[in-house]
């Protein structure tokens, strides 16, 4: 299957990934995430330079009003984040604004 979607990681993230210890991608729901399909394929690049990158499978694709609301209705999902780190976590990528507008969506991954 062809590789459809890329996306950016922070090295954290993307080595979470990498390990398997990250099953989820967060991720405002916008007009690119809303064309997302379970089974379709995301590169995910590590920042900065983007150099390496792993391919994962798109699993799930869950949509919350927010990232509060997917915080409390996916636990499982937030790894052993607090809800006040993974709300300082989100905020460093999306504006609160952004959240509003578009809602939130957790993307479930495995990889390829």
């Amino acid at each position: 299957m062809p590789i459809r979607h890329r996306m950016k990681l922070t090295p954290e993230s993307f080595e979470q990934v990498k390990s398997g210890a990250k099953q989820f991608e967060f991720r405002i729901n916008d007009e690119k995430r809303k064309a997302f399909k379970m089974g379709e394929r995301i590169e995910l690049a590590k920042l900065p330079d983007l150099g390496t990158s792993v391919i994962v499978e798109i699993t799930s694709l869950d949509v919350y009003q927010d990232f509060s609301d997917l915080y409390h209705q996916k636990p499982e999902a937030v790894l052993d984040y607090t809800e006040d780190e993974f709300a300082e976590r989100m905020s460093a990528f999306y504006t609160k604004d952004e959240e509003e507008k578009y809602g939130v969506v957790a993307i479930g991954i495995k990889l390829v």
